[in-house]
C-alpha cells in the first residue's frame, strides 16, 4: 500500500504540469515535455496496478487462513461439546 501511496503522490503534479504545457507552452516545449509526463503518470499506474494485485493476493490468502482457522476452532468446540455430552450422559447414568 505504501508503493501505490508514493507512485499516485507525483500524479497530480505530472499531469497539471502536462496541461499547463499543452495550453500554455510552445509545440517545441509540448513536443520535448509532454510525452514524458504521460509515461512518468503511465508508468506510476502501471506500478500501482501491479502493487493493488499483489495487495489482492496477499489479503486473499489472510482470508483463507482465516477461514480455516474458525473451521478448526469451530471443529475444536464441536469436538468438546460432544466429549461434555458423552461425559454428562455417563454421570446421569450413575
Amino acid at each position: 500500500m505504501t508503493i501505490i501511496q508514493n507512485r499516485t503522490s507525483g500524479m497530480p503534479r505530472n499531469i497539471q504540469n502536462a496541461v499547463n504545457i499543452v495550453f500554455n507552452g510552445s509545440p517545441q516545449e509540448v513536443e520535448a515535455y509532454v510525452p514524458d509526463l504521460i509515461r512518468s503518470v503511465l508508468d506510476s499506474a502501471e506500478a500501482c496496478r501491479i502493487a493493488a494485485e499483489q495487495a489482492e493476493r496477499s489479503f486473499e490468502g489472510l482470508t483463507g487462513l482465516a477461514q480455516e482457522m474458525v473451521l478448526a476452532c469451530t471443529n475444536r468446540v464441536s469436538w468438546y461439546l460432544i466429549l461434555l455430552i458423552k461425559v454428562l450422559n455417563g454421570i446421569s447414568d450413575r
